[in-house]
């Protein structure tokens, strides 16, 4: 959900954060071609759009969010969202600021917005998937890493969603 107010971040696919107020983003008609992402945000050649979050009216519940990145080869970071939205200030809009170190030939996936409560559910190309809380997962303190494995991934596999669900207790 997101109104006139809300700020925004733009995660690309090569790990940077931007920042945006959606009263920014220039109003279209339902038949109107929009306009090029270049206008509003310097991307690379190559850089693309991975994900838009936009980020709750209250900056006061932002100490109870998490941020979970994902990278096309397996790998997951999670960090607070107050560190990566103080971090996106309105000036950032001008550069953008590296929010995931990259390996060679990796590309950020998906970025969401959790609680401690909630599980991740990463998503492969050959139809595997793995389930595992929040709160297994380890807390980066910066934006200057890379995160941990966060699923193994056989050759000529790659990661294309990641979910945020609910936690629930299974009983087998």
């Amino acid at each position: 959900f997101a109104d006139t107010h809300t700020k925004l971040l733009v995660f690309s696919s090569l790990g940077k954060v931007y920042s945006l107020k959606s009263h920014d983003v220039p109003e279209a008609s339902l038949k109107a071609r929009g306009k090029p992402i270049i206008n509003l945000l310097p991307f690379k050649n190559l850089e693309k759009i991975s994900t838009f979050l936009p980020l709750p009216l209250d900056e006061k519940l932002w100490e109870n969010y998490f941020v979970i990145f994902a990278t096309k080869k397996g790998m997951v970071k999670k960090n607070k969202l107050i560190d990566v939205a103080r971090s996106g200030k309105r000036e950032l809009r001008d550069t953008g600021k590296l929010a995931i170190k990259l390996d060679n030939n990796d590309t950020l996936v998906g970025v969401k917005l959790c609680s401690i409560e909630d599980d991740i559910l990463l998503s492969s190309s050959n139809g595997k998937c793995l389930r595992f809380p929040v709160s297994k997962l380890r807390l980066f303190s910066g934006l200057n890493s890379s995160g941990v494995k966060g699923i193994k991934l056989e050759k000529d596999n790659n990661i294309i969603s990641i979910s945020i669900l609910k936690h629930s207790l299974i009983d087998i």
